[in-house]
Formats: structure tokens, sequence, C-alpha cells
């Protein structure tokens, strides 16, 4: 069962041009998905678009989606 598509999918923030373009991906029922990838790739910009708190297009949601989102942190030794 297909729970989350997205094809040729595009994420935005505001009126701007988009951040990501020609997204696919789609996630399957059972499966633990890890969204990963160089700094300033668009990982966040990916999903904060899945839980739609960026604009988004191409996005077919069948289920209800949550994000733990990681703050980053650096401890001064």
């Amino acid at each position: 069962t297909v729970l989350l598509e997205v094809r040729d999918g595009t994420f935005r923030y505001g009126g701007a041009e988009p951040t990501l373009s020609n997204v696919n991906l789609e996630v399957r029922a059972g499966r633990i998905v890890c969204v990963v990838g160089a700094v300033g790739s668009g990982k966040s910009t990916l999903c904060a678009g899945l839980v739609g708190e960026a604009q988004r297009t191409g996005v077919q949601l069948h289920s209800s989606l949550a994000l733990a989102q990681q703050s980053a942190w650096i401890m001064n030794a």
C-alpha cells in the first residue's frame, strides 16, 4: 500500500522560485524513511512541504504524516 506519492513535485516558500523541483518519491506502508543529504540540499524543505509548512505540488498523501525535526546544536567543551 502506498502511503505517500510525490510525482514531479515542487516545493517552495511563499511566492519564490521552487527550492526543490522534479522530486519523485514513493513511501509504502511498513517502511521507515530517512532523508539524508549535504547541508543546503533541500532536506528541510522537502520535509516542510510534506507536512504542509511549505507550498507543494505533485504530492498525494494517503495517510497521516508526522515530522520529528532535529535542532542543530554545538556543545562547547
